[in-house]
């Protein structure tokens, strides 16, 4: 013997919200579960204003319905809202005809003032597990960006060091630390720059008014810094900049004078081998 579920569908309920107009909205209907409905007939009506058809959603931005038209299958209680439109008001406005008396008076043009343009400045947090970006920024066009630091504590499962923001994900663009300067001439995106990808390809650190370029392999002949003809504007304060460069010049020669200090040292215990 096999027993069998037997199975009752539910009904839902399909009502009806006036949105706004005076008196009572249409009766509620009691609808079998995944069947269609028809829409009530009835056209309500509002005072200033045009009635449009029926609408999933009060502001009029889900699935629209016409009087007496077949829903889509109903599977759970719906509401439709009466959507409005606004009826144009036409003022008529008396004018007198009055002759004024010849005037020499100049009236100014005033040119219309220029756009302005304002660039967008967001951030990617590339990688990072933990965290939050900072809030992207409108700049003048004409303006300088001062570039945030970590606020919203990136960082990577994998323990990679935090350095700044790059306008390349891969790493290879302009390396921005914070506090650094930014003159805006589009809209840009930082990308999170880690320790491991900035160790593995040519990085620039920059400022509008300085670049310090830092080669993939330590060699102090290659370390490059390059100055502006001029100097910054009054009020843009570098110290933070210069002290950067001057101390990744420092760490670059450190680290080629300890790789020529191993060489030699590996080459004099060869020397004492062949020697013995």
């Amino acid at each position: 013997m096999t027993l069998y579920a037997i199975w009752t569908p539910v009904d839902h309920t399909l009502s009806y919200d006036l949105n706004g107009a005076a008196g009572t909205p249409p009766t509620s209907q009691t609808v079998t579960h995944d069947t269609t409905a028809t829409v009530t007939s009835s056209v309500p009506t509002r005072t200033g204003y045009t009635f449009t058809g029926w609408n999933t959603l009060a502001n009029g931005t889900g699935t629209s319905y016409a009087s007496g038209a077949t829903t889509s299958p109903i599977t759970t209680d719906v509401t439709l809202y009466a959507i409005w439109s606004a009826d144009e008001v036409t003022t008529t406005t008396s004018t007198t005809s009055t002759t004024l008396p010849a005037s020499t008076t100049t009236v100014p043009v005033t040119s219309p003032p220029t756009p302005v343009t304002y660039w967008t400045v967001s951030f990617d947090p590339n990688g990072a597990t933990s965290g939050a970006v900072p809030p992207s920024s409108q700049i003048f066009d004409t303006g300088l960006y001062n570039i945030p630091g970590n606020s919203g504590s990136l960082a990577k499962s994998d323990g990679s060091t935090f350095l700044g923001w790059n306008t390349n994900a891969a790493g290879t663009g302009i390396l921005y630390s914070s506090g650094s300067k930014m003159q805006m001439t589009s809209n840009v995106v930082l990308y999170a720059t880690w320790s491991p990808t900035a160790t593995s390809v040519p990085t620039t650190i920059a400022t509008p008014e300085l670049q310090v370029i830092v080669p993939t392999s330590p060699n102090p002949d290659d370390l490059l810094v390059s100055f502006p003809d001029q100097l910054p504007k009054t009020g843009i304060d570098l110290g933070r900049e210069v002290l950067a460069a001057f101390v990744l010049g420092l760490a670059t020669l450190a680290l080629a004078f300890e790789r020529r200090f191993r060489m030699l040292l590996t080459a004099l215990r060869r020397t004492r081998r062949a020697g013995r």
